[in-house]
């Protein structure tokens, strides 16, 4: 069973970061001056609540996207449940070591993504289980996606 789960979750990496980053930078690339904004979150309050008004949302068989979060120390956090798998279910290390190079790789050669490297933002993606209990968060930071 962790095994399926494990394959399952890993499909959904690629899928989630790309088209809910790429949504989330969309909004961000209607900004006359993205570099200063950006280093003020409460000027992207109005982009983070458009998003999170369609979640939650299903993303694939197992995995809902509940909201993104632009959090100090120039974070943005995206939230995830595992809807159908406790947090037992699943090989967390396993899981981070699979996922982390494909966000890694998906920073660092996706052209819509490039407005994160410019101004040095964490990405922090946050899993929890069916009963919201947290699995973990994969943290992508600048001294990883500028090496």
């Amino acid at each position: 069973m962790k095994n399926k789960l494990f394959r399952i979750l890993l499909i959904s990496v690629g899928f989630i970061a790309i088209f809910f980053v790429a949504r989330f930078i969309g909004y961000w690339s209607n900004s006359a001056s993205q570099k200063t904004e950006f280093k003020n979150p409460t000027l992207y309050q109005k982009e983070i609540n458009e998003i999170n008004k369609s979640c939650p949302r299903m993303v694939d068989s197992e995995t809902r996207f509940d909201n993104v979060v632009l959090l100090p120390n120039n974070i943005v956090q995206y939230n995830y449940t595992t809807i159908n798998y406790k947090k037992e279910d699943i090989n967390i290390e396993d899981y981070k070591n699979y996922a982390t190079p494909i966000y890694l790789n998906q920073l660092k050669t996706h052209p819509l993504l490039e407005v994160f490297k410019e101004n040095n933002t964490v990405l922090a993606y946050n899993y929890k289980d069916k009963n919201g209990v947290y699995i973990c968060t994969i943290t992508i930071t600048p001294e990883m996606y500028k090496n």
